[in-house]
């Protein structure tokens, strides 16, 4: 076993498992870091608010993620507000705890393992993001989104302006993807800011950062 399901496993006496409730905040933004969280089940998001008050989604946690470990290092607050999408279940590991057993040197290394795979997923998101096109971005944002069974609906959620800001674009370029997933018969329109997905194949292919073209 390795990466976050071992380092966590090695904490199993130490974790508590807690539901959070749809639009529930595990901490905000400035928070003191004093927890150490596992997504059991569901999906979170990172945000971060500007000054302006608009909110951009910086990353999302779904299953086996682990997040929260890297203010222990630098004695800062949480960089980002952490909110759930959906119902979700986590494991959380408070911070006192969290040193008690980082004196296991396997706790230790299994730590810095995860820190450099969060790492080295932030370069490639980075270079993700710098490449893809609109519609590429907006299928990645939705993705996540979309229950299951067939031809299930989606909505997106916020405001059209929140979600443009949301994933880099202006509103003018998420309305043209999202009308260009609806002519090539990716996604048919229900209303405003709701959609169904007929090709949840071809959403899950532009979402992986593939040639838009090929759908």
């Amino acid at each position: 076993m390795s990466g976050p399901q071992a380092f966590i496993s090695l904490l199993e006496a130490h974790a508590r498992t807690v539901p959070l409730r749809k639009g529930g905040f595990l901490w905000h933004e400035g928070d003191p870091a004093d927890r150490l969280v596992q997504v059991e089940h569901g999906l979170l998001r990172a945000i971060r608010t500007f000054e302006d008050g608009r909110n951009a989604t910086l990353i999302r946690f779904g299953p086996g993620d682990v997040l929260g470990f890297a203010p222990f290092f630098d004695g800062v607050g949480y960089p980002a507000s952490v909110e759930a999408l959906e119902a979700s279940r986590v494991r959380i590991v408070h911070r006192q705890d969290l040193e008690a057993a980082m004196k296991d040197p396997r706790i230790s290394m299994a730590l810095l393992a995860l820190l450099a795979r969060q790492l080295r997923k932030a370069f490639d998101t980075i270079e993700h993001l710098s490449i893809r096109s609109a519609v590429n971005r907006v299928a990645s944002a939705l993705e996540p989104l979309v229950p299951g069974g067939p031809y299930p609906m989606v909505a997106i959620p916020g405001t059209s302006q929140a979600f443009a800001d949301a994933i880099g674009l202006t509103p003018a370029s998420l309305s043209r993807a999202l009308a260009l997933l609806v002519r090539r018969g990716v996604l048919h329109r229900l209303g405003p800011g709701k959609y169904q997905v007929i090709r949840l194949d071809a959403l899950r292919h532009l979402a992986s950062g593939m040639d838009s073209d090929r759908t």
